[in-house]
C-alpha cells in the first residue's frame, strides 16, 4: 500500500513540475499561426476584361487573410491552405462581364506559387435585328 501511495505522490509531483514549466496558462490559445518557412504564394491572373475595367474579386483564407483584387496580383508569404475567391460581375460600356462559376478555389502549398486564372466574358449581348423566314412544304 505504501508503494502505491509513493507512486501516486511521484506522479503528482511530476505532473505539477511539467505543468509549471508550461507557463502561466497551460491551455493558452493562439489566434494567429506564426509565419514559418511553410508559406507559399498565390498569383491571381485576370483575363477577358476590356481596357479600363477593374475586376471585382474577394479572397479569404487561413489566418484571417482577406483581400480585394481589382487586377492581376501576387500575394506572397501566405499560410498553406485553401483560398476561396469570390467573383462578381463587372459592367463596362453597356456590357456586363462575368464568369460561369461565382467562386473558385486556390490551394496554396508550402514553398510553391498557386496560380488562379479568372476568365471574364461578356454575357449580355443584344440582338440588333432578327430575320424570320418561313417555308411550307407540300405533302
Amino acid at each position: 500500500m505504501k508503494l502505491a501511495r509513493l507512486r501516486l505522490a511521484v506522479h503528482a509531483a511530476l505532473a505539477a513540475a511539467l505543468l509549471g514549466a508550461c507557463g502561466d496558462s497551460p491551455t493558452e490559445i493562439i489566434d494567429e499561426p506564426p509565419l514559418t518557412d511553410d508559406a507559399g504564394s498565390l498569383e491571381i491572373v485576370v483575363e477577358g476584361l476590356p481596357d479600363g475595367a477593374d475586376a471585382d474579386l474577394s479572397i479569404t483564407g487561413p489566418g484571417g487573410f482577406s483581400a480585394v483584387v481589382r487586377a492581376g496580383e501576387t500575394f506572397a508569404d501566405l499560410p498553406a491552405g485553401t483560398y476561396p475567391v469570390t467573383i462578381r460581375d463587372v459592367s463596362r460600356e453597356g456590357l456586363t462581364y462575368g464568369t460561369e462559376q461565382r467562386i473558385l478555389y486556390a490551394t496554396v502549398v508550402s514553398g510553391e506559387t498557386a496560380t488562379l486564372r479568372v476568365q471574364y466574358r461578356a454575357f449580355n449581348l443584344t440582338v440588333e435585328s432578327l430575320y424570320i423566314t418561313q417555308s411550307v412544304q407540300k405533302p
